[in-house]
């Protein structure tokens, strides 16, 4: 009985079924009633979706993604097109993103023997600065600070001495030597040298490496020797000459004939005097005297600062006692650890080098890259 109840009713529900139509139906429910009535919220509320994020499978679904087929469907120029540049740079903190650029890493890379090279950089630089005579005080500046260097080893050799015990220069000038690594000479030599090997190139440029490193050091002992001939020829010459025009012009005027070799003790003043006005007055301006320019050397006080009228004039009126003493004023010049002598220990001034060495360094790259 209860199969044949089962069997009449799923006969009427198909017969039903069969006689209503269903798109007539759905076409009138109205669904935006229907959606009106559901609270979207509370069903999402309900949706766990740390449950179904971690039911998705990312790496099959981008195993499944075709990149290169979406890549050539975008079209870029358009998204371009549609890029607001102002709005973006508007944006953009310019001051945030240099305060986070380390400057110095940044310098460390950059390779300015190839950047002078490869630029006009180098040419501007030597063509600021040309002539004949640059060129000269380039090469006998950066020869000179390498000569030092031979003599200083020679005579640590001899004293015994460390380079950790040398004081490199006044404390303004030079910082600790564990802060103040060399200057490395980024065109080294040929690994393999040949008897036809030309390795002028890449010693001039060491030794143009060393005179940059070399700035604000103590000076030594060859090129103050240097300058300071250079300052005695030109202070007698000039004195001689203004000898011979001064006696011209009173033999003019008297129509006599004088000669300043009768009055030994006035030239002889006159020529100390001369001498006082010679030093003390550039060292005073500027730390420079002629031959100390021409050298790239300058007086600083024994901190480093520059020097004042009467340290000056204190280290010309001194000056004499270095041939006084028959010499051993100077001794200090030689074997001091400080490259001082008796008249600067005296006067509490030093003598460091102190020229352009890096702009003399260009010039030599730069006429390196023109060189045929």
């Amino acid at each position: 009985m209860e199969q044949l109840v089962e069997a009449i009713a799923e006969r009427v529900v198909n017969l039903v079924l069969d006689a209503v139509d269903i798109n007539a139906l759905v076409a009138q429910v109205d669904m935006d009633a229907v959606l009106a009535k559901v609270d979207v919220d509370a069903i999402v509320s309900k949706v766990d979706v740390d449950s179904l994020v971690d039911r998705v499978d990312v790496e099959k679904i981008i195993e499944r993604v075709d990149v290169q087929k979406i890549i050539e469907r975008v079209d870029v120029q358009k998204i371009i097109d549609r890029v607001d540049v102002e709005a973006i740079i508007d944006r953009v903190d310019v001051d945030k993103i240099i305060s986070r650029v380390d400057v110095e890493k940044l310098i460390e890379r950059v390779d300015v023997d190839s950047l002078v090279g490869r630029t006009e950089i180098g040419g501007l630089i030597a063509k600021s600065t040309s002539g004949v005579l640059t060129h000269v005080l380039d090469a006998i500046r950066r020869q000179g600070v390498s000569l030092d260097n031979v003599i200083a080893g020679g005579t640590k050799r001899v004293m015994r001495r460390g380079d950790a015990t040398m004081p490199a220069g006044p404390q303004l000038l030079v910082a600790a030597p564990a802060q103040e690594p060399a200057t490395p000479t980024l065109v080294p030599a040929p690994a393999e040298a040949t008897d036809d090997t030309d390795d002028t190139a890449p010693r001039l440029i060491a030794d143009a490496d060393e005179a940059v490193s070399q700035q604000g050091h103590y000076a030594g002992a060859l090129t103050r020797l240097v300058a300071f001939v250079c300052d005695w020829l030109t202070a007698g010459a000039l004195f001689t000459l203004g000898v011979a025009f001064v006696r011209f012009v009173v033999e003019t005027i008297s129509l006599h004939n004088w000669s300043p070799g009768h009055y030994p003790v006035v030239l002889g003043a006159a020529f100390v005097v001369w001498l006082f006005v010679w030093f003390a007055y550039p060292w005073s301006m500027s730390g420079k005297s002629l031959g100390m320019a021409v050298l790239g050397l300058r007086v600083v006080r024994a901190d480093g600062s520059p020097v004042d009228p009467k340290h000056a004039a204190l280290r010309t009126i001194t000056l004499p006692l270095g041939f006084l003493t028959l010499g051993l004023g100077f001794l200090g010049i030689l074997f001091g650890r400080e490259h001082r002598a008796l008249y600067d220990r005296i006067a509490g001034t030093a003598v460091v080098y102190d020229w352009d060495a890096r702009a003399a360094r260009y010039r030599f790259l730069a006429r390196q890259h023109d060189a045929p």
